[in-house]
């Protein structure tokens, strides 16, 4: 009875995955990642430009959302 309990938990606990299930499932994750950096890239870029309606604005505004934005970017990349 021991023997069997083991047999079932070593099946139970097995990678059964195929590499071809493995693929779609990175390919599903690392294209929604993009979306998703996308999305945040886009939404800086509208906060940047609904906070910097004049040139003194542009320059203070800068300074907080170039690094953020430079980090996404090389995410996406």
């Amino acid at each position: 009875m021991g023997d069997d309990l083991l047999r079932q938990m070593l099946d139970d606990v097995r990678d059964q995955s195929t590499p071809q299930h493995v693929r779609e499932k990175f390919n599903n994750f690392y294209l929604r990642r993009q979306y998703k950096l996308q999305h945040k890239k886009e939404k800086y870029i509208a906060r940047w430009s609904h906070f910097a309606l004049t040139s003194d604005m542009v320059d203070k505004i800068s300074i907080k959302f170039a690094p953020n934005l430079s980090k996404v970017q090389f995410e996406i990349e």
